[in-house]
């Protein structure tokens, strides 16, 4: 009955520390997939223009 009950703890700390890092994981690795596959190509850089002398 001891090693069920050590399993059982076990258990739920591995799945704290498995959600944990899927967390983690998506956390960092979304914003990454997301700018470097899913974004479109970024709009043209903003200049002034040119002022001609009258």
């Amino acid at each position: 009955m001891e090693i069920r009950t050590k399993f059982g703890k076990h258990k739920i700390r591995n799945s704290i520390v498995l959600g944990t890092v899927v967390v983690i994981f998506l956390a960092l690795a979304g914003p990454f997939i997301y700018i470097h596959f899913i974004e479109g190509s970024p709009p043209a850089k903003l200049s002034l223009p040119t002022a001609s002398a009258t």
